[in-house]
């Protein structure tokens, strides 16, 4: 137990036979239960598992792969079912995740200062020296976007995978239709947003190991978009209109409409009279004046959703 509470560490695997008996020795010992996701490895993932069990594992050997998000939701879900965990940390079958930082993951759900905790490899610049200048853009970017979906605006580092949740608030969230992809860290962001769950950033500076990356930024982007646009309108919906149609929506849908307005109508009456004609005093103003109310609306839909964050 880590300060009177039961500790599950989650570990998904897939092709990492030269390294998951590491996650699993080096596991600390406050940790109770350890489940284990073999990812339909076609390496010996499987039997180096088999061999390290011990009586605190808990090992699902599947025989397909079918993604990271899968087989997280799958073991979130097992431990949910076959333990008393009061908190569930990921660590990945990779070894790239530090038990030594696990305590600062864990002490604010124990604190009771969140329902959710991540990693940030981005609060020391020195930990990035071995990330990919184009992974930190992307990342940057992805963060970006991700807060405008979620609406957890001071969070960063969203693919980050370090995370630890209370069990109180893991069976509230709708395990069946979680992302099972790699955008599964944005997903789930979107269903603690759905349930009100507070979220906190914790340093720890990223770890890598001698591999290559087998993700496919080609197939990963698109499909992560559209995870973020999907998550943006449906807590817009359900947070904004079904439970309480606040003044939020109300201000995001005149932004919308009139900036949308200024924009097309001025683009129209631009391209009308291109090397023709002035644009007419009236008409000026009514695009200015409608750009400029839109644009205020929506700043100010920013401001109400920054402030309405879970704190």
């Amino acid at each position: 137990m880590y300060r009177d509470m039961k500790i599950a560490a989650l570990v998904p695997a897939y092709n990492e036979g030269k390294h998951v008996d590491r996650v699993i020795t080096t596991m600390p010992d406050y940790v109770d239960y350890i489940v284990l996701v073999n990812d339909g490895s076609t390496d010996d993932t499987a039997e180096v598992i088999k061999a390290n069990l011990t009586e605190r594992c808990t090992f699902v050997n599947r025989g397909e792969n079918r993604g990271l998000g899968a087989t997280l939701v799958e073991a979130n879900q097992v431990t949910l079912a076959r333990t008393d965990a009061e908190l569930m940390v990921i660590m990945a079958g990779d070894a790239q995740m530090d038990p030594t930082y696990l305590p600062a993951l864990l002490d604010p759900l124990v604190d009771n200062t969140c329902e959710f905790s991540k990693g940030n490899r981005f609060f020391s610049s020195g930990s990035l020296k071995g990330m990919p200048r184009y992974r930190v853009f992307g990342n940057i970017v992805l963060t970006f976007l991700t807060k405008i979906a979620t609406g957890y605006w001071s969070i960063f580092d969203p693919q980050n995978g370090y995370t630890a949740i209370k069990r109180t608030t893991a069976q509230q969230l709708d395990w069946e239709h979680i992302a099972t992809d790699y955008s599964y860290e944005n997903d789930i962001l979107l269903q603690l947003a759905l349930v009100r769950a507070r979220i906190k950033d914790v340093n720890i500076p990223a770890l890598y190991a001698n591999e290559t990356s087998t993700i496919s930024l080609a197939k990963t982007i698109p499909s992560l978009l559209a995870v973020l646009w999907r998550a943006f309108w449906k807590r817009i919906w359900t947070l904004y209109v079904i439970q309480s149609f606040s003044v939020i929506v109300i201000f995001f849908v005149l932004g919308s409409l009139l900036t949308t307005f200024g924009l097309v109508y001025g683009g129209y009456e631009l391209w009308k009279i291109w090397g023709v004609a002035p644009l007419s005093a009236a008409k000026a103003v009514l695009i200015a004046v409608t750009l400029i109310m839109g644009l205020q609306f929506l700043l100010g839909t920013l401001i109400l959703d920054i402030m309405n964050e879970p704190k």
